[in-house]
């Protein structure tokens, strides 16, 4: 897709690549973290070691392993450290504001376009997105990047874009299905055959994938046995809705960003104005729709899932924002919500016994990092012959150096694994429970601790995040 660049254009690309690269560059030597350690990179090393067949291990999902690719692609040409998988996910946020910018400048203009893609990099889950090597982030780029083209009469860069998309992550088919739909309400595009290139080729690039995987695998879309969580009654489905509704509208300040588009709205139709009723914007709205009712449908949502969705959501307000309000007011309330997304970033927890498997999607995740490193580090400088009961993510922090957390693998069991409390008694070696509140996994090792004689060995905390160390002791009281 070749596009003439203007002055307001460069700057904005250069302005939206510096940002990229000051998100990025704290992360560039982080430990692997949560699902990235567990299924992107050691889908990755899997692959290094076996480029045959070409499929995504270590995940309940048939995920194309196109992410996973990249990071042993990226490793053989720069070798096999944090640095060169971290450097992969740098095209992809550049991408992604980019294409912000330049969607927003198409439907709107270059301000709405700049500072759309300024508030999507302001947004935390997409933040902490930037640190972890996983799907969401390059899913979100190639979509946008697709659609982008789609809006610039770019039918073949945007069947590109989005076939890549659906390699990457097979969540884009509502996106495939409603530009269908406009496709084919579209009098010139339903009759020129180029327009059915975005719309075909990404579904046989799916098509083809699922046939393959199901070939090696024996099993299609999910592994067999994995529970669905959909809703099943009324009350489900409404429960999913709110949940869906406000964790995408409403936290992390995210209220003020709503509000204004409401405000925005309701000020067009009081002036008798137009609002959005336009086909392109129509269509954003749409997309925002038919993603969330997805997520409402399938009952499994975290933010990092709707990132695809976060630029739709500030082009729509950023256009309302710079219509309605005079320039000076509108980029005051820009600011202001500009700042307020950045407070969000991370704000520490208060230290809590509960139990929190959902995390915060900020940069606490780095807090986690930070506790999960430096008890692993205390475990193999003190207790290097030990047994470690603990859950998830233990199994890879202390068993799997190419995680960076040990230097040599750990006696590790998963607590899920004890049936006889007898035998960690009994054990040899002494035996050390790692406790945390982050994980499922975690109620076992509770169940485990709570009977036996135990002693608290080391507790390590940041910024509210925290681990506990405990030695089981039968001389203890």
């Amino acid at each position: 897709m070749v596009i003439k660049l203007s002055r307001p254009d460069r700057y904005s690309l250069l302005t939206l690549t510096g940002l990229s690269l000051l998100l990025w560059w704290p992360t560039r030597t982080l430990p692997y973290h949560w699902d990235s350690a567990a299924y992107v990179i050691n889908a990755a090393q899997a692959l290094s070691l076996k480029p045959w067949p070409i499929i995504s291990q270590f995940t309940e999902f048939a995920h194309p392993p196109l992410i996973p690719f990249l990071v042993t692609l990226s490793w053989s040409i720069f070798g096999q450290n944090r640095l060169a998988a971290h450097l992969t996910v740098v095209p992809f946020l550049i991408l992604l504001l980019g294409s912000t910018y330049y969607l927003g400048k198409k439907l709107s203009s270059p301000l709405t376009g700049l500072t759309a893609a300024l508030l999507t990099a302001s947004f935390p889950f997409l933040v902490a997105e930037v640190g972890m090597i996983y799907l969401d982030l390059p899913l979100a780029a190639l979509s946008l990047a697709g659609l982008t083209a789609w809006f610039y009469q770019r039918p073949v860069v945007a069947a590109a874009f989005l076939s890549l998309a659906m390699l990457t992550k097979m969540t884009i088919l509502p996106l495939i299905l409603v530009l269908t739909v406009f496709t084919l309400l579209d009098q010139k595009q339903r009759c020129h055959w180029r327009w059915y290139l975005p719309l075909v080729l990404p579904l046989l690039c799916a098509g083809f994938y699922l046939n393959y995987h199901h070939y090696f695998t024996g099993w299609w879309l999910t592994l067999p046995g994995r529970e669905t969580v959909y809703p099943k009654n009324l009350s489900q489905l409404i429960t999913s809705l709110s949940f869906v509704f406000s964790v995408f509208f409403l936290r992390q300040h995210r209220f003020l960003l709503t509000f204004i588009g409401l405000a925005g709205v309701l000020k067009l139709v009081s002036l008798k104005k137009p609002t959005l009723t336009n086909s392109p914007f129509i269509l954003l709205i749409t997309l925002l729709v038919v993603g969330l009712g997805t997520f409402t449908l399938t009952g499994e949502f975290i933010p990092r899932y709707a990132l695809s969705l976060v630029p739709l959501f500030t082009i729509i307000t950023c256009h309302l924002l710079w219509r309605v309000w005079p320039s000076s007011v509108a980029t005051l309330i820009f600011s202001l919500i500009f700042i307020s997304f950045i407070l969000a970033w991370h704000p520490p927890p208060p230290p809590s016994e509960v139990f929190a498997f959902r995390l915060n999607e900020d940069l606490s995740y780095q807090d986690h990092i930070q506790v999960g490193l430096t008890a692993a580090q205390y475990l193999e400088s003190h207790y290097p012959q030990s047994l470690i009961l603990g859950g998830f993510p233990q199994s890879y922090q202390l068993t799997q150096p190419l995680h960076s957390y040990v230097n040599q693998p750990l006696n590790f069991q998963d607590c899920q694994t004890i049936s006889d409390l007898a035998s960690v008694i009994r054990h040899p070696s002494p035996v050390i429970l790692y406790i945390h509140p982050y994980h499922y996994s975690q109620i076992r090792c509770q169940e485990i601790l709570q009977p036996l004689p135990h002693t608290l060995l080391e507790t390590f905390q940041h910024n509210g995040i925290w681990a506990k160390l405990y030695l089981i002791d039968p001389n203890a009281k």
